[in-house]
């Protein structure tokens, strides 16, 4: 939806490119840091704060290759790895100590049913798995975009409904409400929110009639914009 030939270049050719923006970078080191915050709170390990953002610090360095683009030239690598300590700080003085609810899942890859038939299938990572003390199933997902989208915009997206989905079809939590929350870390704000059932079935159709487009497309064209800059294929197989 963002980019056909973007989208042929990664999945029908398969080229690998070894680039990536700082964007996409700063969030996986976030990601990560949150994973291992998790799993010690699980083990009932507590880390001090400092102990999280060495932590983040760690993977930051480890991690970080000469090759990561930054497009904004306003900002520079270190105001972009200040700003991820900034969020993960602001994310742990909010949870601590992590034991509101019993954690079931960690970047835990799922299968996504969209037909009874199961004829397509769509695999998914979901970064946390919660169950709450009055027994309802929480889905966590973070973001660590610089922009904050409008309620309607939470509303209308289809990854966390599409978790839903996959999560809803598991025996063990059937007839349990499950609840969505998006982490926007940047800004320490959350949004919540419940899937009707009739909410679920229109995501469904409208990710069918979107897989039904790719599997009729024959000239996957370039679809020119802003996120041309944030394409790791841009400057190497599009004209700029």
């Amino acid at each position: 939806e963002n980019c056909p030939y973007q989208y042929k270049l990664r999945y029908v050719d398969g080229i690998k490119v070894e680039k990536d923006t700082i964007e996409r970078f700063l969030g996986g080191v976030v990601h990560l840091t949150l994973e291992y915050l998790y799993e010690d709170a699980m083990k009932g390990n507590k880390r001090e704060a400092d102990a999280v953002i060495k932590l983040y610090h760690w993977f930051w360095d480890k991690n970080f290759k000469d090759s990561i683009i930054i497009v904004k030239k306003k900002y520079s690598m270190n105001d972009y790895r200040k700003t991820g300590e900034k969020s993960i700080k602001r994310y742990y003085d909010k949870h601590f100590p992590f034991n509101k609810n019993k954690v079931v899942g960690l970047e835990e890859r799922i299968l996504i049913k969209l037909d009874s038939e199961g004829k397509y299938l769509l695999n998914g990572v979901i970064d946390r798995i919660d169950e709450t003390p009055d027994g309802k199933i929480e889905i966590h997902d973070y973001k660590t975009g610089m922009t904050l989208p409008t309620q309607k915009a939470i509303e209308e997206e289809r990854q966390l409904a599409l978790y839903h989905i996959g999560i809803k079809d598991r025996k063990e939590n059937e007839g349990k409400q499950i609840v969505l929350i998006w982490h926007y870390l940047m800004f320490g704000q959350e949004f919540v929110l419940v899937k009707t059932e009739d909410q679920l079935h229109k995501v469904k159709i409208e990710t069918l009639k979107v897989i039904e487009e790719v599997e009729n497309t024959r000239e996957f064209n370039q679809k020119k914009g802003p996120l041309c800059n944030y394409c790791e294929y841009f400057r190497d197989y599009c004209n700029p």
